[in-house]
């Protein structure tokens, strides 16, 4: 196990071929890096349990990112979980984040500027008492292909900041295309799956085979947006509880 680290847990800058599995983060970054102005516009800088910058050929496989006690409403993991911005080639599986950020722009997982084959599965995403997003992930020049698959995103209605499950954003002249499949997205104070595009890029979204279900909350299922001359496809299909 990793705790009680300042800043970030684990930090890889120029690195490739990075392997993690079978690792518990608890408390693992106690300390905000970058402000909530400048992480809505670069993620360098930001603090996270596992923080990665300009890598490629990323696996991390079984994590565990969690408060000390592991029942710390207020986010001991401060800012972020999984963070990072210009990555090519990541996978993340059977991995678990909570009790991560506690304002906004901080959660579970925030990444940006992915490119090349993206795969994520077996994510539990749950959200904290100042929670923003559960995973964002922000793309402008990239080009990538990502698949989330059998996942569960739970809980931001709680939480002061509480916003998406998942939001993708496909900003300036990238091509993003994502594939959500096999997934739940529970208690989402907005919506369950967010998609933006702006600039002259093109983002494609795929939604199969998803449950999403506000309970006592009012939040929907899916917004998908296109704003300049962004360019959006999206296909939606077989969500048996929408």
């Amino acid at each position: 196990a990793i705790p009680n680290m300042s800043a970030c847990g684990t930090e890889f800058i120029n690195a490739t071929g990075i392997t993690l599995k079978n690792m518990n983060f608890l408390s693992a970054n106690t300390t905000d890096g970058c402000s909530a102005a400048s992480a809505g516009i670069s993620y360098s800088g930001c603090n996270g349990a596992v923080y990665l910058e300009s890598v490629s050929n990323v696996v991390l496989d079984n994590i565990n990112i969690n408060s000390t006690n592991g029942s710390d409403a207020n986010g001991t993991n401060s800012q972020r979980g999984i963070t990072g911005t210009g990555i090519s080639g990541l996978t993340i599986s059977n991995t678990v984040v909570k009790n991560t950020g506690n304002a906004t722009e901080e959660g579970p997982i925030f990444l940006q500027n992915l490119s090349g084959t993206i795969n994520l599965t077996s994510l539990n995403l749950t959200g904290s008492a100042g929670v923003d997003d559960l995973f964002r992930i922000e793309n402008t020049s990239t080009t990538s292909t990502i698949s989330i698959d059998g996942s569960n995103f739970s809980n931001t209605q709680t939480s002061v900041n509480g916003s998406y499950g998942l939001v993708v954003s496909n900003f300036g002249t990238g091509t993003t295309t994502i594939h959500v499949k096999n997934s739940t997205f529970n208690q989402i104070r907005t919506q369950g799956i967010k998609g933006i595009a702006e600039g002259t890029g093109t983002l494609n979204y795929n939604i199969t085979n998803c449950t999403f279900d506000p309970q006592a909350g009012i939040g929907s299922a899916i917004d998908l947006v296109s704003n300049q001359s962004g360019i959006l496809n999206f296909n939606i299909l077989n969500n048996p509880t929408v």
